[in-house]
């Protein structure tokens, strides 16, 4: 998905919310790798939707950086580079 710098402000100007992003780089483009049960799931739109696991441990990975990551807010992000 292509974000531009407008996109990016709206998002920023969202009342009460605060982006996630990589705690290396910044970036909003983060994966998480979850456990799912492959038996329990719903198709709304053609999208499925699968109950997942709240057991084991997760996992985020940065795909700008390709770096395994702990996501933060923006604010935390902000804050970090300003010390």
């Amino acid at each position: 998905m292509l974000t531009t710098k407008q996109i990016k402000a709206d998002m920023q100007r969202l009342k009460g919310e605060d982006l996630i992003v990589c705690s290396e780089c910044g970036s909003d483009a983060i994966e998480e790798k979850i456990w799912v049960d492959v038996n329990h799931y719903a198709m709304i739109n053609g999208e499925s939707y699968f109950q997942y696991s709240s057991e084991g441990y997760d996992e985020y990975r940065c795909r700008k950086c390709m770096s395994e990551t702990i996501p933060i807010s923006t604010t935390e992000y902000k804050g970090d580079k300003n010390d």
